[in-house]
């Protein structure tokens, strides 16, 4: 997964007691246990992150980490924290051995270090040991509810949990061919333990993940497999519902456009971790989409100092927010971060182009156009047709000021609105004042590109026209940017674009093209 980072010298200490743990060097014989090491580091993280008296550093910060020899000083600088845990596990058999050191890194110095034996059936209570030591060598008071939160056991099997373990190694690196290495680790956890809610949250979140970026195929499944393994797998992680859980359910009703759901879950996310950034951005997603974008930029603020190094998505839906309180500047800059490091995420070149757009950068959009272009003629992407050629829906906001706000800047940019537009040059398409002085007061003929049946439409100085042949119909027009727009007598409201004809060898012949919904119908002006 790539990551961006958080310039560290913006990262003061918080004022709970704040703590980074490093991931446990693997020293098995057996390379092949490093998942099991990553695994212990997650789960120390995850329990710790229950305790609302700690600020916790998320794993993707802490893993960043992995397979160095940091000075942790420097990591604790970076990281913005006061505590770091270092440690290390051994697996031989049926035996575990877990050496863990907590260090105050404003001195370097150890404050507290143990070793932990035992078989691997009591892992569970092992680390449970490393965990209330930590929480009692900071001096960290449980609420009630942390303690509830601890009680909770995600599962009981310890079969199930290293299932959990091998599959989540592949989950965290969230590519297409990671989560089709994941998905039989995690349904053998299931079917270990089929009350294991974590386990079926992570189902949940592949098969969502992989429906929203057109990732099926890679899975040997359909778009509505994917759904209905999504929806299958939530229903059982809410039985039990962890904070990816609420997550995913989030997700969900974001894209259903069922906004006051999606936050409903994202505060429950929250509630359930207050230091997993996870849950914020799920929060910052919903608002964002619900139209309350200054309030999203908080919680994306938050999710960014957990999470130091954070992945793409954050710094896209900072653009996302920053673009939704029209300061599209910044936005520019945050969509020019997420596109270096996620080059093929069209959701991220559909708001860059729109901020080109609405500052009147047409000339950087082309770039970025280019790659939509060309990710729309991949066959795993075909969706980009329906969902970005101005078909902005996909993207379920709940104004339609902030739907317009978005077609508006990719518009101005150029995007093509019409399927048809794709394969003409840019450079050929009329303005809106040259198609006013194109087509008002004039008379245009010709014909259905298919069929042949021609066309003649009389349209004079005031928009008013009378349309004869292929639409026999009258109406008025007017200009929408650089659109000619139609309000016909029985057809209702139409909208099109005009190109000079590429194919008919100079611009003095007078040939053009109109693109609309319906098609592309080449025609000239008679004089």
């Amino acid at each position: 997964m790539k990551l961006a980072l958080v310039e560290s010298q913006a990262l003061s200490l918080p004022d709970q007691p704040s703590i980074a743990v490093l991931p446990f060097v693997n020293m098995s014989d057996d390379q092949a246990q490093e998942y099991f090491a990553d695994g212990m580091t997650e789960d120390l993280i995850t329990d710790l992150s229950k305790i609302s008296g700690l600020f916790v550093i998320a794993r993707n910060s802490s893993f960043a980490y992995k397979g160095k020899s940091p000075d942790v000083r420097q990591v604790a600088r970076e990281l913005g924290v006061r505590n770091v845990i270092e440690g290390s596990v051994r697996r031989a058999g049926d035996r575990v051995r877990i050496n863990v050191q907590l260090i105050d890194a404003a001195t370097g110095g150890h404050r507290w270090a143990e070793r932990y034996d035992g078989p691997l059936s009591d892992v569970f209570a092992l680390q449970d040991q490393v965990t209330e030591n930590i929480i009692r060598e900071l001096a960290v008071r449980l609420t009630p509810g942390d303690k509830a939160r601890q009680a909770e056991a995600t599962t009981d099997s310890a079969e199930a949990h290293d299932a959990f373990l091998r599959g989540w190694a592949h989950y965290v690196r969230s590519s297409a061919e990671d989560y089709a290495a994941a998905i039989p680790h995690f349904e053998h956890a299931v079917r270990l333990d089929p009350n294991y809610s974590r386990a079926h949250a992570v189902l949940a979140s592949i098969y969502q993940v992989a429906r929203i970026r057109g990732w099926q195929a890679h899975l040997g499944l359909t778009p509505d497999d994917t759904l209905e393994q999504a929806v299958e797998h939530l229903a059982d992680a809410m039985k039990r519902p962890t904070p990816l859980a609420h997550q995913v359910a989030s997700s969900f009703f974001t894209h259903q456009g069922r906004h006051d759901e999606a936050i409903t879950e994202a505060e429950h996310a929250v509630e359930l971790d207050t230091n997993d950034p996870a849950g914020y951005f799920a929060m910052a997603r919903a608002l964002a989409f619900a139209g309350r974008s200054a309030e999203a930029e908080e919680f994306i603020d938050k999710a960014k100092r957990l999470n130091p190094y954070y992945p793409t998505d954050y710094d896209f839906y900072s653009g996302v927010v920053e673009f939704g309180q029209e300061r599209f500047e910044e936005a520019a800059v945050s969509l020019e971060n997420a596109h270096k490091l996620a080059r093929d995420n069209p959701g991220v070149l559909m708001f860059l182009i729109a901020s080109y757009g609405h500052l009147n950068r047409a000339a950087e959009a082309e770039p970025a156009m280019k790659k939509l272009r060309a990710l729309a003629s991949t066959r795993s992407m075909e969706w980009i047709f329906s969902a970005t050629v101005l078909d902005v829906r996909w993207w379920r906001f709940k104004h339609k000021e902030d739907t317009e706000r978005l077609r508006l800047g990719l518009r101005r940019a150029g995007v093509p609105e019409f399927e048809a537009e794709w394969g003409l040059p840019r450079s050929e398409r009329l303005s809106g004042e040259e198609i006013h002085t194109l087509v008002f007061g004039r008379t245009m003929h010709g014909r259905h590109p298919a069929s042949g049946i021609e066309f003649t439409i009389r349209r004079n100085a005031d928009g008013a026209f009378m349309a004869e042949g292929l639409w026999n119909d009258n109406g008025t027009s007017r200009i929408e940017d650089d659109r000619l727009c139609n309000q016909w007598g029985k057809f209702g409201a139409s909208c099109g674009v005009i190109y000079r004809d590429p194919s008919s060898g100079s611009a003095q012949s007078k040939d053009y093209i109109l693109v609309q919904r319906s098609g592309a119908y080449p025609f000239s002006i008679l004089e």
